[in-house]
């Protein structure tokens, strides 16, 4: 993975300072953006899996996305970034209720409709690239490292058997990890303070929920089982939005 993540860094950044910066566009100067985006989530990898017997696996649906951006481009084309943001994900629990009740047999669930809830916080380098001179639009590409939170929420199942019903039970569930995300996007200015912005990012990270315990109640029958969920969270988000675009001067002067 983090050979993976270098290589990605090396390619951005040829990619992104190769442009010289327009001087006359309008709001070009402005090297600070602000910016707020919603759009959609989809998950890939093993978090997408519905692989009945993977407890690495997710079974995870498309869901949304949105994202607080930050961007300070202070030497050339390079400076710094942040983002806060989360993703909801719906769980094809369907397909997932084999790890929990691996008895053979069919079972009709209830239940069903519950939601992965993932937030991150990061930081990294920011790179930029205008189309040309004069030019309202350019490209801008982002390496970023840093925490992120994975919430389960509790599972409360039902479910009816060829003979009598079945019940699953297990608590809510939260873990944290880091995590990278590498981005392109594109900014579209508008007018002088204003711009239309939009990500594609790729995110992964890994979360290690350790060994957790569930009750399944069978006919009256309660059991207590183990299970190690090891979930493997790698997600490209899609989203657009808005971005307000300042002086660096000013917004220091608003900091302080």
């Amino acid at each position: 993975m983090y050979k993976f993540c270098i290589l990605l860094l090396v390619l951005f950044v040829p990619f992104c300072m190769k442009g010289q910066n327009p001087t006359v566009a309008l709001g070009a100067s402005k090297n600070i953006v602000i910016s707020g985006s919603v759009g959609y989530s989809v998950p890939f990898g093993k978090y997408a899996y519905t692989d009945k017997l993977d407890t690495g696996a997710g079974y995870a649906h498309r869901g949304i996305n949105y994202m607080l951006s930050f961007s300070w481009k202070f030497i050339d084309n390079m400076g710094i970034a942040a983002c806060a943001g989360g993703m909801a994900h719906g769980m094809d629990l369907k397909s997932a209720d084999k790890l929990f009740y691996p008895a053979s047999g069919t079972v009709s669930w209830n239940n069903l409709g519950q939601f992965y809830g993932l937030n991150y916080y990061m930081a990294g380098l920011y790179f930029n690239d205008w189309a040309g001179d004069d030019s309202r639009f350019s490209m801008n590409a982002r390496a970023l490292y840093g925490i992120m939170q994975m919430n389960l929420p509790a599972l409360n199942l039902t479910g009816n058997l060829e003979k009598g019903s079945v019940g699953v039970k297990m608590n809510a569930l939260t873990a944290n990890t880091k995590g990278f995300l590498f981005g392109l996007g594109g900014k579209i200015i508008l007018t002088k303070s204003l711009a239309f912005v939009m990500h594609v990012d790729y995110i992964l990270s890994q979360f290690d929920f350790g060994n957790q315990t569930y009750e399944v109640n069978q006919n009256g029958a309660r059991s207590q089982n183990n299970i190690h969920l090891n979930l493997h969270a790698n997600v490209f988000n899609y989203s657009a939005g808005l971005g307000i675009m300042l002086y660096s001067v000013l917004f220091c002067s608003i900091l302080t």
